[in-house]
């Protein structure tokens, strides 16, 4: 039957066989989470097992069942602590090291929006061709800090995203400016150079920035009519006077073929201005 506290659970489990330490990995790892909150689960753990413990040696002794098991259970229960769930980054980030993924979400749920302004990692193979420079975003699930021949500090690190991983070399010169964004569970963006084939890909670092710093996409669509040379002549002139953070995605309609157009017309997504001029032009090439 269904486990009703963390004291039934102990109870009913053999506790020389399933100990403190494997109950408190179940709970970081959402198990009891239909019981109550992470923390509040934590908080009780060690009254929970020695009240389950004595529970046990009572009923190896004949004691327990005196008046019945359901009261005797009811009675020794203990009261959960009022206490805030532990922090969302922290949970996922236990999920991950007790069972090897995420559970209950993703750390990189809250930046899907800016996200869309990089490539995926799962489709670089596909869409990409050694030498090529490319832009991801993702968490580092794995980080390790070294020196080169020279003795020089640099580190490889494993991003990961929705889709997939990939190796990351960051050699001493990029190193030097951005190794204090290079530390396991950081969410970055990096930029650099693909090295490799299909899927034997690592990324050669130019620039790691935090995530969190980076600005949501433009995002135009380009009906049928409008993908031709002198829309994108005058498209061109109408961003470069926009200038900003925001990378700007291009949808064409027909294929529903989105490109990330070159940093260098990144704008400022929050100009009324930009968005009634880019509107307008795409309206009058329907």
């Amino acid at each position: 039957r269904e486990f009703k506290s963390l004291v039934d659970f102990c109870k009913r489990v053999d506790m020389r066989a399933v100990n403190k330490r494997v109950i408190e990995s179940l709970i970081r790892a959402g198990s009891f989470d239909h019981m109550a909150k992470r923390s509040q689960l934590l908080a009780v753990l060690e009254d929970a097992v020695n009240v389950a413990l004595q529970m046990q040696r009572d009923e190896a002794s004949g004691q327990l069942g005196l008046f019945g098991e359901s009261e005797n259970v009811a009675v020794t229960d203990v009261k959960l602590p009022e206490l805030e769930e532990m922090a969302k980054e922290l949970m996922l980030s236990e999920e991950k090291e007790y069972i090897g993924f995420y559970v209950t979400g993703h750390p990189l749920d809250k930046y899907r929006q800016q996200m869309q302004g990089t490539l995926s990692i799962g489709d670089l193979a596909d869409t990409c061709r050694d030498g090529a420079k490319v832009t991801v975003s993702g968490i580092i699930s794995a980080c390790k800090r070294m020196n080169d021949k020279k003795g020089e500090a640099m580190a490889t690190l494993v991003l990961e995203d929705f889709t997939s991983s990939i190796d990351v070399l960051i050699f001493h010169k990029t190193f030097a400016n951005v190794s204090a964004h290079v530390e396991a569970e950081n969410t970055v963006t990096i930029s650099g150079v693909l090295k490799g084939e299909e899927d034997s890909f690592k990324l050669i670092a130019d620039d790691v920035k935090p995530l969190g710093d980076i600005a949501p996409p433009f995002k135009i669509i380009a009906p049928k009519n409008a993908a031709g040379k002198q829309t994108f002549v005058k498209l061109k002139k109408i961003l470069l006077q926009h200038p900003g953070k925001s990378p700007v995605l291009l949808e064409i309609e027909e294929s529903g073929q989105i490109v990330r157009v070159p940093d260098e017309f990144c704008v400022d997504a929050g100009s009324e201005l930009l968005r009634e001029q880019v509107d307008s032009l795409m309206k009058a090439r329907k």
